[in-house]
């Protein structure tokens, strides 16, 4: 569901999945999509440890199936229009973690069905993954109702499958 690209800043979110890591021993990040620092998102979970955590699936055509599995939806981007994604999310009632970039703000309501942080840095990505994981801010059921362009997912270790 993402372009491992500049824009879509996934080294941002590996280094958001690893603050989360140490918080949260349970949590398991699945990032879906391909593209060119797929090398670059390799090296960055190697080095922060993560090889047995972030699990990197590549491009699948069941994202409808797969958002279903998860517990949060995080968007990591530098720039958007409207990211088809965030409706895909939303429909599957996923508390939402984004940043503020351009139709990311128009489409997550702040508080309501997810939290916005601003793009370019881990920090906001962070604590707001980790909060929403933890059952604090807006949770499963809140992400209302709404083909994949951005985006990355976690879910707390519990044997299902990616």
């Amino acid at each position: 569901m993402t372009r491992l690209s500049e824009q879509k800043a996934p080294l941002d979110f590996v280094t958001a999945a690893a603050a989360v890591a140490r918080e949260r021993p349970d949590v398991h990040f699945v990032i879906v999509g391909d593209g060119p620092l797929r090398e670059e998102v390799e090296a960055a979970v190697a080095h922060h440890g993560l090889t047995e955590r972030v699990h990197l699936t590549g491009l699948r055509r069941d994202v409808p199936d797969l958002m279903h599995s998860f517990d949060v939806f995080a968007l990591s981007s530098l720039w958007e229009g409207l990211p088809r994604v965030l409706p895909q999310a939303m429909a599957a009632a996923l508390p939402i973690v984004a940043t503020a970039a351009d139709g990311n703000a128009e489409a997550v309501r702040e508080g309501v069905n997810g939290l916005l942080d601003a793009a370019g840095g881990s920090a906001g990505l962070r604590r707001g993954a980790a909060g929403a994981a933890g059952g604090s801010g807006p949770g499963p059921g809140d992400g209302g109702a709404g083909s994949g362009d951005g985006g990355c997912l976690w879910r707390a270790e519990d044997g299902g499958g990616y």
